[in-house]
């Protein structure tokens, strides 16, 4: 096998490889400008599943965004089509090899992700140390970095610019307007009523439902601000229909729940919104990288690990000792009242607003 070349000083062809989830792949956004602003000529490309793409094209920052299909493999590989699922995994590896990369950053740190790490061929590499990944895989990285704890999961992100020299000060993210999906939103917005508007999402992953605060008592929180005069809406992603509408019975205002929207389209709402309400998720993250100020709900989740990134949010978790890791137990969402919530919705919209974090 001949010997592998040396890592160069100045890449010109960067990979990171976050795949998901939504809200993971938002967290690891921060990271470009510093990788910018150390190698200003370099062509930055992201490899993602499908579900982020939307939000990482739309990244002027990124030259190429790459898919991993997640969901093809898996179609195929349940349908017994192996063949065709070790066809279209050589496809991405032979996409991957020709790129060229020179340096990886595996911001994901599990097996999936260290795998195509060491396939990209990518003689710089870097990614978590053991116990800092989720899953370990020995060789994948040249590199390996250990954050530490109790960082959130954008500064575990920026920790990986360690080894570059790049300075993580300029870390920065956002989200360019998406016209077509902005003047929908304005028109459902307009068609809701004036502002202060508040925008709700009751759902989180189906993997991880926990996270989920009752739908009712999203409906009962919308019917306490709607009486102080708000307006609101209530938002929702695929197979959360019943859950808005749950919120929404709980309410007695039917009309709350927004049609059915794309991830951008979901965006614009956010961004035309005063404020979102809702679980740790990726919607909520997605609200905050649009500049939205966001009162971000956390039973069976570490609020400093999960925080949205900037200012002016709020934060309203169950207590817990800091030492003790949170159960997956869905009934810590419970003991989030509706008053506490409220409280913290005023508390948000009385706050200064503050720029967005780009």
């Amino acid at each position: 096998m001949p010997e592998a070349a040396a890592p160069p000083d100045s890449p010109g062809r960067i990979l990171v490889i976050r795949l998901s989830a939504l809200g993971d792949v938002i967290r690891t956004l921060p990271l470009l400008p510093p990788l910018r602003a150390r190698f200003p000529d370099a062509s930055l490309a992201w490899l993602c599943e499908p579900l982020a793409y939307p939000v990482l094209a739309r990244q002027p920052l990124l030259s190429r965004v790459l898919q991993f299909p997640r969901g093809e493999l898996s179609r195929a590989a349940a349908g017994g089509r192996f063949l065709e699922a070790a066809r279209r995994t050589r496809r991405l590896l032979a996409e991957l090899r020709e790129a060229r990369f020179e340096l990886v950053l595996d911001a994901q740190g599990t097996y999936k992700s260290g795998a195509l790490t060491l396939l990209s061929g990518a003689p710089r590499r870097i990614g978590f140390a053991r116990g800092a990944a989720r899953e370990y895989l020995p060789g994948a990285a040249t590199e390996r970095v250990d954050p530490g704890a109790g960082l959130s999961r954008v500064q575990r992100a920026l920790e990986l610019l360690r080894p570059l020299g790049a300075d993580p000060g300029l870390a920065a993210a956002s989200l360019p307007v998406s016209e077509g999906e902005a003047a929908r939103a304005a028109e459902l917005w307009t068609a809701a009523g004036s502002p202060p508007r508040i925008l709700l999402a009751p759902g989180a992953s189906h993997r991880q439902d926990y996270k989920r605060w009752p739908a009712r008592r999203f409906g009962l929180l919308a019917a306490a601000l709607r009486r102080r005069g708000m307006t609101v809406r209530i938002a929702w992603g695929p197979g959360e229909e019943d859950l808005a509408r749950e919120g929404a019975d709980a309410a007695a205002e039917p009309e709350l729940v927004l049609p059915a929207t794309t991830l951008l389209e979901l965006a614009e709402l956010c961004r035309g919104a005063d404020l979102f309400v809702g679980n740790d998720s990726g919607p909520m993250h997605l609200a905050w990288l649009t500049g939205t100020r966001v009162v971000a709900l956390y039973g069976p989740t570490d609020p400093v690990l999960n925080a949205p990134w900037g200012e002016g949010h709020v934060q309203v978790a169950v207590p817990w000792p800091a030492e003790t890791p949170r159960p997956r137990d869905p009934d810590l969402m419970r003991r989030l009242e509706v008053d506490e919530v409220e409280c913290a919705v005023l508390g948000a919209l009385a706050a200064p607003r503050r720029p967005p974090a780009h």
